[in-house]
């Protein structure tokens, strides 16, 4: 936050009265800080129907803008790549770099104003050639250049500087929009589903799909509307929204229809970050409502590689935390939940644990009641038919992503697709996924016999430790170090056999969760 000087509203005001805000819609600000400028916008013109997008480096503050509904797209201008068009760019940059961030505005405005401050010493000493290409630029735009003395003595953090206030209306007849307007690409939809199987970075396919899905759009947008004036009477797109009858010229209506195209698209793709294998096997069921509760805070932020890949990093650096809740809600399940159906009694095995002698893990079947409720259990209400309840799916997902760990993150196939299989061909029983060995019955009850037992082990020990039944160290303290009393809880587990066999496995080391 070196360079955070948030901009003073007496400078604000200085900002926006160079604005014709009678054709502004969409407003950017890519230099957002806690979203000074964007606040007096809102307030000063409420009269007026803008949508807000910003960027903005700092996640503190991205956490306050988007408590403020400002849609964050992006952590850096400098590296934007969106096809969003906006109407207006109004920004306060750092000045150690101001120049780069205001030829970026420049070089993206679509036909819009621009609004910058800049230190004054950028453009009356332009010594460097970006910025002597910055000023001949400023003057074939023929910009506006106010400069003003001490602007920032009265703001939140002092400073005695002189700055440019730079105003640039970039005009553009409609037609000149279509310039470079081609015809849009045939697509193969069997080559590119082959592609997308075959291609090695699920991450880097992805964005070039909605990279070739955006210009595709835009393309067919662009020449609708550079046949405006003869269209127009008879030929609206359906997703032009109200407030264009409005505005002056067709120009406004293809900047909604270009925004518009482009947010439902990004939304398109940012749900399909869940088709990521390392991101899908580390979210339980909780995690995938709550990715899609916020989807709208999501899917503002530009589609690039890099935003995907911070939002897998963030899945995994929170994956401990997940993984602990995971384990203790999958446990009680199998233990304690369904203690009240008579079927379950036998899910359990009892052992002194550490400190309590009413201590419990799970035993190697486990028998599970899963009806109850539309959605729930293996019967297809109309049909009669073997059928995977939609309320089930995400239950046995979690069961997955629990075991999945405790195996080292190979490639497995899940309960829910071992069970689909054998309902395909009429099967319900002794049916095989990676970690079970699954019957079903029509009452809706699911039978889970464990196939690897140092699996099951390991889930019991994760589970024990969370409930302090069994020492902090147990699996990782080598047995000869033990306490007396840390043996006997040993002997009443596993025994001291068993012990040793699985010292230090998979699922006790903190770094395993960052496994590929």
């Amino acid at each position: 936050m070196k360079e955070y000087y948030p901009t003073p509203e007496d400078l604000i005001r200085k900002m926006c009265k160079k604005i014709d805000w009678s054709s502004i819609k969409y407003i950017l600000e890519p230099s957002a800080g806690k979203g000074g400028i964007l606040d007096y916008i809102k307030e000063s013109k409420e009269k007026y129907s803008f949508k807000f997008s910003c960027i903005e480096v700092e996640p503190e503050f991205q956490a306050i803008l988007r408590d403020k509904k400002y849609n964050v797209i992006d952590s850096d201008f400098l590296s934007y790549q969106g096809a969003d068009a906006h109407d207006l760019i109004i920004m306060n940059p750092p000045f150690s770099n101001g120049d780069q961030h205001l030829f970026k505005a420049i070089n993206m405005m679509f036909s819009g104003q621009i609004v910058c401050l800049l230190n004054a010493e950028t453009l009356r000493n332009p010594y460097s050639n970006l910025r002597k290409e910055l000023v001949k630029k400023l003057i074939e735009l023929d910009a506006e250049i106010e400069y003003i003395e001490n602007a920032f003595v009265d703001a939140e953090r002092k400073t005695v500087v002189e700055v440019a206030l730079v105003y640039i209306n970039m005009i553009k007849p409609i037609s000149d929009l279509f310039s470079d307007c081609k015809k849009g690409e045939e697509v193969n939809p069997e080559l590119e589903e082959k592609n997308e199987v075959a291609h090695k970075d699920q991450v880097e396919y992805l964005v070039s799909s909605f990279n070739h899905t955006i210009k595709l759009g835009i393309e067919q947008i662009k020449s609708y509307f550079s046949n405006w004036n003869r269209l127009s009477p008879y030929l609206k797109l359906v997703h032009v929204d109200n407030d264009a009858k409005y505005q002056k010229s067709g120009e406004i209506e293809l900047k909604i229809a270009a925004n518009e195209f482009v947010d439902s698209v990004r939304r398109s793709y940012w749900k399909r970050i869940l088709e990521i294998k390392k991101v899908r096997d580390r979210m339980t069921q909780e995690k995938i409502n709550e990715f899609h509760a916020k989807l709208n805070a999501y899917s503002s932020l530009d589609f690039t590689e890099s935003n995907i890949r911070q939002f897998m990093l963030n899945i995994i650096q929170e994956y401990g935390n997940t993984l602990e809740k995971a384990v203790e809600e999958i446990f009680d399940k199998m233990t304690l939940k369904h203690s009240w159906y008579k079927e379950t009694d036998k899910n359990i095995l009892h052992f002194n644990g550490w400190k309590t002698n009413k201590a419990f893990y799970v035993n190697s079947k486990v028998i599970l009641p899963m009806a109850g409720g539309y959605g729930g259990g293996f019967i297809d209400d109309w049909s009669g038919n073997w059928l995977v309840g939609y309320n089930v799916i995400g239950q046995l997902h979690d069961i997955d992503v629990v075991m999945n760990y405790f195996s080292g993150f190979g490639s497995y196939k899940s309960i829910v697709e071992a069970l689909e299989e054998a309902f395909a061909k009429g099967g319900s029983k002794n049916i095989e996924s990676s970690f079970f060995i699954i019957s079903v019955y029509k009452k809706g009850t699911i039978h889970l016999t464990f196939r690897d037992e140092g699996i099951r082990r390991r889930f019991n020990i994760m589970a024990c430790k969370g409930k302090k039944w069994l020492p902090e160290d147990y699996g990782t303290k080598a047995y000869k170090d033990m306490t007396t009393e840390e043996k006997d809880v040993v002997e009443s587990f596993e025994g001291k056999e068993n012990y040793n066999k699985g010292l230090n496995q998979i699922g006790f080391a903190k770094n395993q969760l960052l496994l590929n």
